[in-house]
C-alpha cells in the first residue's frame, strides 16, 4: 500500500511540475515580448540639443499684410539614417516650440501637425542638404497673426507680440505603423527670445531641459525584468508549495 502511495506522489508531483512549468514558461515568453521594443530602443542614440535662429521677414512696403517669420532649426548634428536590425529606419527629426514671452503657455509644432494632418502625431524629417542647405537643418516659415499666413507651414501662426520665446527639440528614431514615433529625444534646446522690433535673437542660458525617451523607456525595461523575475520566483513558491500540499495530503492516514 505504501509502495502505491509513493508511486501515486511521485505521479502527482510530475503532473503538477509539468503544469506549473508550463505557465512559467508562459509568463516569461508573453514579458519577453512584451520588453522587446524596450531592448531595440536601447540601441538608438540621443541627440545633442539643437541651434535654433529667428528671422524677421518684412515684405510690408511691397505687399500689404506680407510679414513673416522664419525659423531655422540645427544642425545640432551630422546625421546618416540607417535601418536597425529590426528594419526599423532610424532617422533625425526637429521639434518647436514657441509662446509669448510674457506667459507660460508654450505651443509645440508636433501639436500643430496632429491637428493639422488629422489626429496623427508628426515631427519634422531633418535636411539631408539640398537646394544648397547645409545638411540636417530644417527651415520653417510662420505665419504673424494679424498678417496674411497663406504661405505659413501647416497652418501654423504665431502672436504679434514684441517678443516670442522659442525652443527646439532633436529626436533620433523610427515611425510605428501607427505614426507613433519611437526613440529618444534631445531635450528642449535653450530659449531663444526673438524680440520683433530689434530683430534679434536673445539666448537664456541654463534653460535646457534634460534629454528624454519617446515610447517605451529603459525605466519600463527594468520594470518588465524585474516583474519577470518575480513572476518566475512566485511560480516556483507555488509550485513548491502545491507539491507539499499533495504529498501531506496523499501520505496522511
Amino acid at each position: 500500500m505504501k509502495t502505491f502511495l509513493t508511486i501515486m506522489v511521485l505521479f502527482n508531483m510530475q503532473r503538477t511540475i509539468r503544469a506549473v512549468l508550463f505557465i512559467v514558461a508562459s509568463l516569461i515568453l508573453s514579458n519577453l515580448t512584451i520588453i522587446q521594443p524596450c531592448i531595440v530602443q536601447a540601441t538608438i542614440p540621443t541627440p545633442t540639443h539643437p541651434a535654433i535662429y529667428i528671422q524677421l521677414n518684412d515684405l510690408g512696403y511691397i505687399v500689404s499684410y506680407e510679414r513673416w517669420l522664419t525659423v531655422y532649426i540645427g544642425p545640432s548634428q551630422t546625421f546618416t539614417p540607417y535601418t536597425d536590425s529590426e528594419e526599423h529606419q532610424i532617422d533625425l527629426y526637429y521639434n518647436v516650440r514657441w509662446k509669448n514671452h510674457q506667459d507660460n503657455t508654450w505651443k509645440s509644432l508636433d501639436q500643430t501637425l496632429e491637428q493639422y494632418f488629422g489626429g496623427k502625431t508628426y515631427y519634422l524629417p531633418h535636411d539631408s542638404g539640398t537646394n544648397n542647405r547645409p545638411a540636417d537643418r530644417v527651415t520653417l516659415s510662420f505665419g504673424i497673426n494679424g498678417y496674411d499666413t497663406s504661405a505659413s507651414y501647416a497652418g501654423v501662426v504665431v502672436p504679434n507680440v514684441e517678443e516670442l520665446d522659442f525652443q527646439a527639440e532633436a529626436i533620433i528614431g523610427y515611425y510605428t505603423e501607427d505614426c507613433v514615433l519611437i526613440g529618444n529625444s534631445s531635450g528642449w534646446s535653450n530659449i531663444v527670445v526673438y524680440n520683433m522690433n530689434q530683430q534679434s535673437n536673445t539666448i537664456i542660458p541654463d534653460t535646457v531641459c534634460s534629454s528624454s525617451t519617446l515610447g517605451n523607456s529603459p525605466a519600463q525595461n527594468d520594470y518588465g525584468l524585474k516583474l519577470m523575475a518575480g513572476l518566475f520566483l512566485l511560480a516556483i513558491g507555488v509550485t513548491v508549495a502545491v507539491v507539499l500540499f499533495i504529498f501531506k495530503k496523499t501520505i496522511r492516514p
